[in-house]
């Protein structure tokens, strides 16, 4: 069994092909691209059972080679990697059949976990087996498998968004089920939606999170989260009772953050996030609900830094991981979030002690 992974790049795709135990999992070989023109090569020469991608690249994105790798009928595994919670991407990863969608940074183990489960189907398609009804013990066509997936488009995320927002718990448990009965009631529910529509579920609560400035990696590590994760897509019991332990336990995260971090906790991981992004005082104190003066006033007490100053230490920061890789002085500027070369120049020099040409010569 092959695997591509895709990524422009080059360290996250080392990392990949490197941490997972491809053996165990039965993978025989690796291959690696750094652009979608690459992997479509490799794709077309090669029987790849299983695709790693990123989603944002330069030029073509990861969703464009989905799109093209199901419309040549291909039907193997596509898993899709991104930095941003964002619902658009999620959309065209359900339409296009991805069998799954990690959020970067991600967790080695939770990425064999998703291996496993993507080679557990291709071999049960491979032995001519389809996946059962989750609830009617009916076999599943692909006709009704395709059917099944455009429903999941019915659920109307900003609804899903605002219930969290509210935190109306039973509105969205409700939500939720009223669509899973319904599918039920047809004889059209399946193990595949049932994945899909976990899918759905964990993207609305990452960006509840990511909305709030909380990485919600560290609470799907959560041991019991994981463990009814494995059972959800088998029944709409077992859904539910996935979803509801993990918008509870969602709801508790947020508040335990709340209660650990300060705001210049908050705006420092804002910075860190952001920095490529234009960034200022005032753009942060709209990001926060904030009157410009008085966040730069309770961050500098906070912190003992200025807001301009945290801004430029952390591009700096990034500008010398980038320099250490190689990257030319004139790209690092504006990959790092600086405007023009000039004002690139000076910071780094004013915060490393030595220019960006002189820092890459060391």
């Amino acid at each position: 069994m092959k695997v591509l992974i895709v990524d422009d790049d080059r360290p996250t795709v080392e990392v990949i092909a490197g941490s997972m135990n491809w053996q165990k999992l039965g993978i025989d070989q690796v291959f690696t691209a750094f652009n979608v023109t690459a992997a479509r090569r490799i794709i077309m020469e090669n029987d790849i059972a299983i695709v790693i991608s990123d989603i944002e690249m330069p030029r073509e994105t990861g969703l464009d080679l989905l799109a093209w790798y199901r419309e040549q009928g291909y039907s193997g595994q596509f898993m899709l990697l991104t930095c941003h919670e964002r619902f658009d991407f999620a959309r065209i990863a359900l339409k296009y059949q991805a069998a799954d969608y990690l959020l970067k940074p991600f967790d080695n183990a939770a990425m064999e976990q998703t291996l496993e489960r993507m080679i557990h189907r291709i071999r049960h398609q491979r032995d001519g087996l389809q996946f059962s009804a989750a609830e009617t013990g009916e076999p599943a066509d692909a006709d009704a498998v395709t059917d099944d997936l455009s429903a999941v488009f019915d659920i109307d995320v900003a609804t899903l968004n605002s219930y969290l927002q509210g935190k109306q718990k039973i509105e969205f448990l409700s939500y939720i089920k009223s669509h899973l009965v319904e599918l039920q009631r047809n004889r059209r529910l399946t193990e595949p939606l049932l994945e899909q529509m976990q899918m759905v579920v964990i993207q609305a609560v990452y960006t509840y999170l990511g909305n709030k400035h909380i990485n919600g990696a560290a609470l799907f590590s959560d041991a019991n989260i994981s463990n009814l994760s494995e059972s959800a897509s088998k029944s709409v019991i077992d859904m539910m009772r996935w979803i509801t332990y993990l918008i509870e336990q969602t709801f508790a995260f947020e508040e335990s953050f709340n209660r650990s971090f300060s705001l210049g906790d908050q705006v420092l991981q804002y910075i860190r996030d952001h920095y490529a992004e234009p960034l200022d005082r005032n753009i942060l104190a709209d990001q926060f609900c904030l009157a410009p003066e008085y966040l730069a006033k309770k961050f500098k007490k906070e912190t003992g830094k200025t807001v301009n100053d945290a801004i430029a230490e952390q591009r700096v920061a990034a500008a010398k991981v980038l320099l250490d890789r190689g990257e030319r002085v004139s790209d690092v500027a504006d990959r790092v979030g600086f405007e023009n070369f000039t004002w690139f120049s000076t910071t780094f020099k004013k915060y490393a002690g030595i220019s960006p040409a002189q820092y890459r010569k060391k």
